[in-house]
């Protein structure tokens, strides 16, 4: 079975997210060291499969983003279209 592995949040305003989400979650979110302006979610899960990231959001209409591990983009592309989906 797929499962989600990565996560993104974008968000207006970081610092409300982090500590709406800390707070509401018990998550720690930290700056990734570097120039990157972009957070390490840490879901507090001893999987790091299950944390996620938190960046500034790019265009109004940006939603949280979920990657999920396949064993074949080819393969679960094909099935997206075949069950009615849109590859983009």
């Amino acid at each position: 079975m797929s499962s989600i592995v990565w996560f993104e949040i974008p968000a207006d305003d970081i610092e409300r997210a982090r500590k709406f989400y800390g707070s509401l979650f018990g998550w720690k979110i930290e700056k990734f060291p570097g120039d990157m302006d972009y957070w390490h979610i840490d879901t507090g899960s001893n999987d790091v499969t299950r944390d996620g990231g938190m960046m500034k959001r790019q265009h109004p209409q940006q939603g949280i983003t979920s990657y999920i591990d396949v064993s074949s983009v080819e393969d679960f592309a094909a099935k997206v279209q075949a069950l009615g989906g849109k590859v983009l």
